[in-house]
């Protein structure tokens, strides 16, 4: 019996040992140690150069950490970016920060990965744009540096290079001495600025309003929902790169009796072959050049000024108008300005919002009483014949006397046409002082510019260039506004009436002295 038992023990000791033997080994080995964190980028990208820009000339770049595995770190993911010199041939727009550009290293970024995912697959992403004016040229590298909860990340980098295409751009040289009926030609050249051949070019061509395009059996055409002529030229003609065409058939243009500052737009489209015996197509999307039509057309502007009422202490409302009386069209943002001087006597207590004051001093955006002459930027994009602008004043009459004021303009355009007939291009702003007590009426406050009119009991009309004469007002003549003189008859009138009134004043203050 003791055999068989010590036989069953060793048995069962024998079954246990490699048990037991590998329960040692677990506890007396280390832990694996997981792989240091990496950072993972795109390797490499080419942008398409500047000529392609648009929805295809966006590159985008994604840098992160990669999914999660056992063993790595916890905490905050930084990742440092060195666009290297990236200046001058990218432009770079995150597009989910947190990342800030070190300020006294303007190529250095640093990015915070986020940890939003459940495998921690986030990233940072960036767009890359092509500067213009670059095809080609050598690689360049952006690196990248980082940590994971404080420990070192393995670097990575991007390679980043510009690619290359064909660039047509057609111009044409700017004609002179066009007059109104005029049918002008507009030689037209072609050249291949890319680094790759074009199999041929299209050009898209729009004439402003006051042209019309001689049509070419070459061309299609069509009218623009603004009512321009529209022509499309396709030329299959081989561009190799830096190559020119210079015997396209001329421009033919015709200049309408309304004609002004004109342009012809034109877009040009390289094209080329997807593979042999394929009709080309466009390479990129197309670039742009003008043509400046200068028309030595007329334009007949008229100002009118005003003639205004009111006692001293009032608030008169004046307003003075820009008028084109034509033919010509003027175009230009903003076409015109209108200068308009304070009658001498009074100040604004009110004024288009578009106006600009100028004090005595020649000082702008003084205090809206102390202006004493405002230039009014009037902005529309055409000014076609019968097309009106009127701007509304509002004057404090501060004396008896006063004196008239003056509006007139200068066109703000290229080129402006001669006006014919310059004797409207000036008008008298006049105020007669009625009624109401004499002498110097106490200053007002008045309202912030642009914000509404005074009040007061004047009264004001539009008036033509010359306004007649009021009873004990100066004239209404551009030539008295402009000399600031006034009549010797108003003068020693309002002499006369000062005197008399220092009299009265004298007497009454006599008569109310106390006797000694």
């Amino acid at each position: 019996m003791e055999i068989v038992s010590h036989r069953w023990r060793f048995a069962a000791l024998a079954a246990a040992l490699p048990l037991l033997l590998a329960g040692a080994v677990s506890a007396a080995a280390p832990a694996v140690a997981a792989d240091p964190p990496a950072i993972s980028a795109t390797a490499s990208v080419t942008l398409p150069p500047k000529v392609a820009a648009g929805p295809d000339g966006v590159t985008k770049v994604a840098i992160g950490f990669g999914k999660d595995r056992p063993g790595h770190p916890t905490g905050p993911r930084t990742i440092t970016v060195d666009f290297g010199d990236l200046t001058g041939v990218a432009d770079v727009t995150f597009l989910n920060p947190p990342c800030a550009q070190k300020s006294e290293r303007p190529n250095i970024a640093v990015c915070t990965v986020p940890h939003d995912k459940a495998d921690g697959s986030d990233t940072v992403r960036f767009n890359l744009f092509a500067q213009g004016g670059l095809q080609g040229g050598p690689a360049h590298v952006i690196t990248y540096t980082g940590t994971w909860g404080g420990v070192a990340a393995t670097p990575a980098s991007t390679e980043v290079k510009v690619g290359t295409s064909s660039d047509v751009l057609a111009q044409g040289q700017n004609p002179t001495g066009v007059k109104p009926g005029d049918t002008f030609s507009v030689p037209l050249t072609a050249h291949n600025r890319g680094l790759d051949a074009a199999d041929g070019f299209r050009l898209d061509l729009v004439a402003s309003p006051g042209l019309k395009l001689v049509k070419d059996p070459a061309c299609t055409y069509a009218t623009t929902r603004e009512g321009e002529d529209h022509a499309t030229c396709t030329y299959t003609e081989k561009l190799a790169a830096g190559a020119s065409a210079t015997a396209l058939p001329p421009l033919r243009v015709h200049a309408l009796d309304t004609a002004s500052n004109e342009r012809i737009t034109i877009e040009t489209t390289s094209l080329v072959s997807p593979g042999p015996g394929r009709a080309p197509v466009p390479d990129h999307f197309s670039v742009s050049s003008s043509i400046a039509v200068h028309v030595a057309t007329t334009a007949d502007f008229q100002v009118t000024g005003a003639h205004v009422s009111g006692p001293v202490g009032a608030n008169v409302k004046a307003r003075v108008t820009l008028t084109n009386n034509g033919p010509a069209t003027v175009s230009g943002w903003i076409f015109a300005v209108v200068y308009v001087e304070v009658p001498k006597g009074t100040h604004p207590v009110y004024f288009p919002h578009d106006c600009e004051g100028i004090d005595a001093h020649g000082t702008r955006y003084p205090e809206d009483r102390d202006a004493v002459r405002f230039e009014c930027w009037i902005h529309d994009d055409t000014s076609a014949p019968g097309t009106s602008t009127a701007l509304d004043f509002t004057f404090h009459v501060d004396q008896r006397v006063v004196r008239p004021g003056k509006v007139s303009y200068k066109l703000n355009v290229a080129s402006p046409p001669a006006d014919p007939v310059p004797s409207n291009d000036t008008a008298a702003i006049t105020v007669t002082v009625t009624g109401g007590p004499s002498g110097s009426a106490s200053p007002t406050s008045s309202p912030r510019a642009g914000t509404g009119a005074g009040t007061g009991g004047g009264t004001g009309s539009p008036s033509p260039t010359s306004a007649p004469t009021a009873s004990g007002t100066a004239p209404a003549t551009g030539n008295l506004a402009s000399t600031g003189s006034a009549p010797v008859a108003l003068i020693t009138a309002a002499s006369a009436a000062a005197l008399t009134l220092g009299a009265a004043a004298f007497l009454t203050f006599r008569r109310r002295r106390p006797h000694p």
